[in-house]
């Protein structure tokens, strides 16, 4: 509202300002804001619009305008020139977008935004718009701005100097431009006003669809200002035509003449033909459809046309046709062959062609291609499905010759039969039953079946195992290669019987040292009989007991099997192992003492020629005991002894003849001074033997515990 502010003056004595003197004002309601909390929030006031990217708190963004403002920088005019301040009091996340409209041609073109940075003017312009009169910049903040004219100091100008024709059938463009700026480079952006990127003074583009193209090119100065108005290129690419060939001759033919007819996806085109022979060059003639050629050789041949449009546009791909001319083989007729179905392994074929003096060749299954004159015959095939093959041979075709072909099958309609070859006897014991036949037919698969299964595949022989006791009956039946069955099995029957089994009750002992033995044994099933075995020999027929003569030493192996009445043996035999050793061990003395000896104990070492033998040793003439390898003895008495060694070995046999060793053991000599010469150090010894015996002896003296060394009597 409105308010009024009054003041007075009092002097020393007292006295009041009787006229206050006063100041009157309004508070006027602030403006609503009209810059709100949002994402590119735009506000216009007065000829002034703003663009926030972002807006983080509501506020009031005022423009005013400035009679001064700081001085232009260097290349901008003053003459004209228009000052604004733009500030807001919401909160806000730059890019900020300002953009002033102005009265077009009331400020000298080319115009400019420039932005007041604290101390300085700096040309922040993006665009400008001299025919609705706006210029636009991107500030980093809101401050004073002015609109001015840019001279040719600060503003490159861009000029496009050549460009391809306004309508062109040419895919590629190049263009060359220039600016007022010796030092400025260009951007361009084609088709795309927002897709700019740098381009040279001479610029191409290739690979233009069909259709108008525009090109912008900008000038960019050192300093990084850019001409805001680009400079513009229209033109259009105009379709190609296309040439299509809508019939030609067959290839390969055989017609010396060849007619085309050919058109276009335009109208109002014509046409250029180049006809090229296998050897020829390409050279290309006005021509016309339907365009003939007569009277050709054989060979290969080319043709290609091409579509020239009113304004000269040739189509850059003709169509193109080759095309050879020659000879053709004929089809072969073939007439019928064997029935479709037939027993016969024969066949004979009968065949013509239109052609003079043909040549054929001739192809059975998966044969190859040879050879062949009519008719043709195949003889001893085999059972089955067969192909025959005929065409005309002729190298030198243009096409390939076509194939006339006969399939029929061979089958087989006769019965094979089935024979037994061998199988198991009536009656056996045996769990294994083995079968061999043949059928009567060559190459012929078999079937199987037992006691009335289920007929299987199988091959002779065939073999069964762990048969129970009891009857059975094999079948087998013969399918031939045409798949017909035998319908009368071949059969074979036969029982298996329990086998009996041998016991040994009796026999001599593991380790004997008598040279016979003597068994007894038993079967499972009255009435058997048996069959023994020596040592791995032949069977023969035996009782019990059994008793066996003249067995060398060494190891043995009695076996014996049952047999039932009908002559059914035991699966396995009862064995019975043993050892014969009826001749006594021999002893050898190893090692004893010396012959002559001072010793009285001894020790010896001896062994037997078999193994695991008991040692007995006698002293003297003393009892035999139990001894062992090594063997001593002490407290030898002076004089001859004797010692005898004697082996038992496992079977008993006692050696008779004992391994004997003698030696002495004699009494160790005694040493006497006998002689001591006074005066001379001379001193005179001897040895003594039992009972004063003098032997010859060697001597060893030391003197003063020293080391004893040899020496004889007598000694200084």
């Amino acid at each position: 509202g409105q308010h009024t502010f009054e003041v007075r003056a009092v002097d020393a004595a007292g006295n009041i300002d009787a006229t206050p003197a006063s100041f009157n004002w309004t508070v006027e309601a602030p403006l609503p804001p009209n810059t709100l909390t949002g994402n590119n929030v735009s506000v216009t006031v007065e000829n002034a619009s703003v663009l926030f990217a972002t807006v983080t708190g509501d506020g009031l963004t005022t423009v005013d305008t400035l009679s001064s403002a700081p001085a232009l920088p260097d290349g901008y005019l003053q003459l004209g020139a228009q000052y604004y301040d733009v500030s807001t009091t919401a909160t806000y996340i730059a890019p900020v977008t300002v953009c002033f409209t102005y009265t077009s041609g009331s400020i000298a073109e080319p115009v400019r935004l420039l932005h007041y940075e604290g101390s300085a003017w700096v040309d922040v312009t993006t665009s400008s718009d001299p025919l609705a009169g706006q210029v636009c910049g991107e500030p980093g903040s809101l401050s004073p701005f002015a609109i001015a004219t840019g001279t040719a100091a600060v503003v490159p100008d861009t000029m496009i100097d050549a460009g391809p024709p306004e309508f062109t059938a040419s895919t590629s463009a190049d263009f060359a431009f220039s600016s007022n700026d010796p030092l400025a480079t260009f951007e361009c952006a084609l088709d795309d006003l927002l897709d700019w990127g740098s381009c040279t003074p001479t610029t191409s583009f290739t690979g233009l669809a069909t259709g108008q193209h525009s090109l912008l090119v900008r000038a960019k100065n050192p300093a990084g200002l850019y001409d805001v108005t680009p400079a513009s290129y229209t033109w259009t690419v105009t379709p190609v035509p296309d040439t299509f060939i809508d019939s030609a001759p067959t290839d390969p033919t055989e017609s010396t003449n060849a007619v085309f007819e050919f058109s276009s996806d335009l109208t109002g085109v014509t046409f250029e033909c180049a006809f090229v022979a296998a050897d020829g060059e390409l050279s290309f003639a006005p021509c016309s459809s339907p365009q003939a050629y007569t009277g050709l050789a054989f060979g290969e041949y080319s043709f290609l046309v091409r579509a020239v449009d009113a304004g000269g546009n040739i189509d850059p791909t003709p169509a193109e046709w080759d095309w050879e001319i020659g000879d053709i083989p004929a089809p072969v007729t073939l007439l019928p062959g064997p029935p479709n179905q037939t027993e016969d392994t024969n066949a004979t074929f009968v065949f013509s062609a239109d052609e003079p003096d043909p040549i054929f060749e001739c192809v059975l299954d998966s044969g190859v291609f040879a050879p062949c004159v009519s008719p043709v015959t195949y003889s001893g095939l085999s059972i089955g499905t067969h192909l025959f093959q005929v065409r005309i041979l002729n190298p030198n075709a243009v096409a390939e010759a076509p194939i006339s072909s006969y399939q029929w099958t061979i089958v087989d309609l006769s019965l094979p039969d089935t024979v037994i070859d061998s199988g198991p006897s009536a009656q056996t014991g045996s769990a294994v039953a083995t079968f061999n036949f043949h059928a009567s037919e060559l190459n012929a698969t078999f079937e199987c079946s037992l006691n009335g299964s289920e007929f299987g595949p199988c091959t002779s022989p065939a073999e069964y195992n762990d048969l129970l006791p009891g009857s059975y009956t094999f079948s087998v039946r013969a399918i031939d290669p045409g798949g017909n069955i035998d319908p009368s099995p071949a059969s074979h029957s036969w029982t298996v019987v329990t086998q009996p089994v041998a016991t040994i009750l009796s026999g001599p002992d593991s380790e004997s040292n008598v040279r016979s033995a003597t068994f007894t044994f038993s079967a499972d099933q009255d009435g058997s009989t048996f069959e023994c075995s020596l040592d791995l020999g032949p069977y023969e027929t035996c009782v019990s007991p059994h008793s066996i003569d003249g067995l060398a030493d060494g190891s043995h192996q009695f076996a014996v099997q049952a047999l039932t009445v009908s002559g059914i043996a035991s699966v396995e035999p009862a064995v019975y192992d043993w050892v014969v050793e009826a001749s006594a061990p021999e002893t050898t003395i190893l090692s004893g003492p010396a012959a002559t000896t001072t010793a009285t104990s001894a020790t010896f070492t001896f062994s037997a020629n078999e193994a695991s033998v008991l040692f007995e040793c006698a002293l003297d003439g003393a009892a035999f005991a139990e001894c062992f390898t090594p063997h001593g003895v002490a407290s030898l008495s002076f004089g001859e002894h004797t010692l005898l060694v004697r082996a038992t070995d496992n079977a008993g046999n006692v050696e008779q003849t004992p391994a004997s060793y003698t030696w002495m053991v004699q009494a160790p000599p005694e040493t006497t001074i006998n002689a001591i010469a006074s005066g001379s150090g001379v001193i005179s010894f001897i040895g003594n033997g039992v009972g004063g015996q003098q032997t010859p002896y060697t001597y060893e003296c030391r003197l003063d515990n020293g080391e004893f060394t040899a020496c004889s009597s007598p000694v200084t």
